[in-house]
């Protein structure tokens, strides 16, 4: 007679990921090379653009590692928050002191900063966790699915064993189910779902253009600005941005956020698209087992029913 098959189901993050093994090298891991990697950026251009793409390398580096091991990390969240404040204080401290930035261009990067943490707050609270109540205890259980197929069959997930609503799926990293999960969202280190989607798509948005226009603010602020379209103030050249640590510093973050904008703004047309087409980035990957059960319907409808409904 063939053994049960023998799943865990981690009942906490720190049990899944060992919170005093892993997660506390994850995080001495991206405080030492983030700063690390930028005192190398400030030596010059050469360095600057190598440094840039040995930091791409590195989180896809870590990325691939804690996807193969299944590892709920804390590094991209700590090297988030390590680059938001970072580009934050460095304007406030260094470029606006400078009176370059008027009141009213400041004001307005600082309300899409404190939007865009808002956004971020409110996507780690609940993401539409189906039956919340089994992460309460504090040891780590295991579940014995003698039949997993059967109870699949049934409408219930295969790992908890709870009843499962059309569009709901089990995240391996949170432990839990998510009603219309998306993905689990590795800056944020939590799932994105019903309850927090619509957060999310907001925060990058504000993220988005909060980066966008601390960058512009700082690079026209050290550069030799120039009108674009008779409209913009945009850099045109930089000479001299190496001379000191400070202005380098200040420079290649500007640089920094430029490169970090690119690939949230192209993230945000990802989850646009998404939403216009009533689907998600699990259902794109797992379309199969759907059988077409779901039913794109006008892009307006979807818009409306994810914003509004």
């Amino acid at each position: 007679m063939p053994r049960p098959s023998m799943i865990p189901v981690f009942s906490r993050p720190s049990s899944c990921c060992g919170l005093s093994g892993p997660i506390d090298r994850h995080v001495l891991l991206a405080i030492v090379s983030f700063f690390a990697l930028f005192w190398v950026a400030c030596q010059g251009w050469w360095p600057m653009w190598t440094s840039l793409a040995t930091m791409l390398l590195l989180l896809g580096i870590v990325h691939g590692h804690c996807h193969r091991k299944r590892l709920r990390s804390r590094f991209f969240l700590v090297w988030g928050l390590l680059s938001y404040f970072q580009l934050l204080l460095l304007l406030q401290l260094a470029v606006v002191p400078q009176l370059k930035v008027l009141f009213s261009e400041n004001m307005a990067l600082t309300v899409l900063v404190l939007a865009a943490l808002y956004c971020a707050y409110r996507t780690r609270t609940d993401p539409g966790v189906l039956n919340p109540h089994r992460n309460e205890d504090k040891e780590e259980v295991k579940i014995v699915i003698e039949d997993r197929v059967s109870a699949v069959r049934e409408g219930r997930c295969a790992i908890c064993l709870v009843p499962m609503p059309p569009r709901t799926s089990h995240c391996l990293l949170c432990g839990v189910c998510i009603q219309r999960r998306d993905h689990h969202c590795i800056w944020l280190d939590t799932c994105i779902g019903v309850n927090n989607h619509r957060y999310f798509i907001l925060g990058l948005i504000t993220l988005a253009m909060g980066l966008f226009y601390g960058a512009n603010l700082t690079l026209t602020s050290l550069c030799q600005p120039m009108m674009f379209w008779g409209m913009f103030l945009v850099p045109r050249t930089c000479p001299g941005v190496f001379g000191d640590w400070l202005t380098a510093w200040v420079f290649t973050s500007a640089v920094y956020s430029v490169l970090v904008a690119c690939l949230v703004s192209i993230v945000l047309l990802q989850q646009l698209i998404m939403v216009a087409c009533n689907t998600t980035v699990y259902e794109i990957r797992k379309y199969q087992q759907f059988n077409g059960s779901i039913r794109p319907g006008s892009i307006w409808n979807n818009c409306l029913n994810f914003w509004i409904k």
